[in-house]
């Protein structure tokens, strides 16, 4: 099988294989993992917590992408921007790869 969205990330591999597609989460560590099925889909996966118990957790006044995204300490990406605070230096390392590399605006959305 060739390299998808379901492959690991591989920078060099996506710009090869995808133009103007980025949907992505950044990892404290710095790692990036492909926003499948979704990006509040991952990111429950990433936070670990079964979704009919999760979303007793998040009050109704909140998004769940947002709250998930501040308990993970990740952040989201797309091709147009990212979502969420940059809070360790291997997120801003390679948040600012990504956007040289041009699969992220560098413009904060939401």
């Amino acid at each position: 099988m060739g390299y998808s969205i379901y492959s690991d990330f591989d920078l060099h591999l996506h710009k090869l294989n995808f133009m103007n597609y980025f949907e992505a989460i950044l990892l404290p560590s710095g790692e990036v993992v492909y926003a499948v099925p979704s990006h509040t889909e991952k990111l429950i996966q990433i936070y670990g917590v079964p979704k009919d118990l999760l979303y007793n957790l998040i009050p109704v006044s909140d998004s769940p992408i947002r709250w998930l995204l501040e308990r993970t300490n990740c952040l989201a990406l797309w091709s147009k921007g990212y979502y969420g605070d940059v809070r360790t230096k291997e997120q801003k390392l390679m948040l600012e790869k990504l956007i040289h590399e041009g699969l992220v605006a560098n413009r904060l959305i939401w």
